[in-house]
């Protein structure tokens, strides 16, 4: 009986290795499985949905916080290179006007002051291309009873500012203005 003892016990040992496991074990595997399911599920649902009001609040903030310190120092550099123009375009007239004195002994005479176009046909041969507007698109006065000249610029605003500083201005709305070859009044540093 000791033989059959012994078979018996290697039977239900080797019956349990086979045997299916235990329904406890079983659905805790099953549970895992739905609940790393789940996770994966919600996590790909999740980036799926886009961005909170939050995040986009906070982006709008800052994109108005970029465009509040860009734009009025783009607004000023935009005034700061039509004012450049505009004294390069005068001293260029300037300069051909005193070619043109150089060569008749006067400068070209107009009076009362007004608009320098017509100096386009007379200082054809001393300059290449004639600008005859500032860079704000307004035309540059010219007067002159023949020894002497004035040449300007209204500036930003386009209306006379005078009496002239005879210096320096750092007012973009302040003329620019050139007398026999010299700058009157005219920008520098940082304008307003």
């Amino acid at each position: 009986m000791p033989a059959r003892a012994e078979a018996d016990s290697n039977t239900e040992f080797r019956d349990r290795q086979d045997a299916p496991p235990a329904p406890m074990a079983e659905k805790s595997i099953i549970g895992t499985r739905i609940a790393a399911y789940a996770c994966m599920n919600t996590l790909r649902h999740s980036a799926s949905r886009g961005f909170s009001m939050v995040e986009l609040l906070i982006v709008v903030a800052v994109i108005g916080l970029i465009v509040a310190i860009a734009v009025p120092n783009l607004l000023n550099a935009i005034q700061r290179a039509r004012q450049t123009r505009s004294v390069a375009d005068l001293s260029a007239i300037a300069k051909a006007v005193s070619m043109y004195q150089q060569d008749r002994a006067e400068y070209p005479i107009q009076t009362p002051l007004g608009n320098a176009d017509f100096l386009r046909s007379t200082l054809l041969t001393y300059m290449g291309s004639f600008q005859a507007t500032d860079g704000w698109m307004r035309s540059f006065q010219y007067v002159s009873g023949g020894h002497e000249y004035t040449i300007l610029s209204y500036g930003m605003d386009g209306v006379a500012s005078l009496p002239y500083t005879r210096g320096s201005t750092n007012l973009f709305n302040a003329d620019i203005v050139i007398t026999n070859g010299m700058f009157l009044q005219w920008p520098e540093g940082v304008q307003e």
